[in-house]
């Protein structure tokens, strides 16, 4: 099951390996990537290695960054129960 944030891009060309294209639904930007890449392009994470989407409504980006630290903090949990 693909996560909220597939919601704002289109797939353009899926592939047989790999990520597919996707083209965001914001600012029309085409690039390749999966779950993660599209997050850091509609919130905007420091460092990230795909550019900020500029027309991404605040609302989304907040939303991207809550489901972002969720993530950090599930995978935290599971590092933390390893030890």
């Amino acid at each position: 099951m693909k996560g909220p944030e597939w919601k704002y891009v289109v797939i353009v060309e899926e592939k047989e390996k790999g990520n597919p294209r996707v083209q965001c639904c914001f600012c029309d930007k085409v690039y390749v990537g999966g779950s993660a890449r599209i997050r850091e392009h509609l919130h905007g994470e420091q460092n990230a290695l795909i550019k900020q989407c500029d027309k991404v409504p605040e609302e989304v980006a907040d939303a991207m960054r809550k489901l972002v630290q969720e993530k950090k903090e599930v995978k935290l949990k599971s590092v933390n129960l390893k030890l």
